[in-house]
């Protein structure tokens, strides 16, 4: 359980200062919790070791179809490249 929570809580910091379609990260007052809906399709991509192309994909796919947002792939590789790298570290490492 404590590994999922330090697990939820990096793919939160992840989602808010690498992703942040909606650019949210720099509004004073901002909920924490703007991209927590995503977090469990995540977690699953990261659980089954999906590769960046499907997890960046996915990114892409949420951006599009529930925020009508329209980013080039290369802004949205590094968010899903350390969504990637998340996978196999432990609680330290995270």
């Amino acid at each position: 359980m404590r590994d999922q929570k330090a697990l939820i809580a990096r793919i939160r910091e992840i989602l808010m200062n690498d992703w942040d379609p909606l650019h949210v990260k720099n509004i004073p007052g901002r909920p924490n919790d703007e991209y927590d809906f995503y977090i469990q399709g995540i977690q699953e991509l990261i659980r089954t070791r999906q590769p960046v192309p499907i997890i960046r994909k996915h990114l892409k796919e949420m951006e599009v179809t529930h925020m009508g947002t329209r980013r080039e792939d290369r802004e949205i590789m590094v968010a899903a490249q350390k969504l990637f790298d998340l996978e196999g570290k432990s609680v330290a490492q995270i």
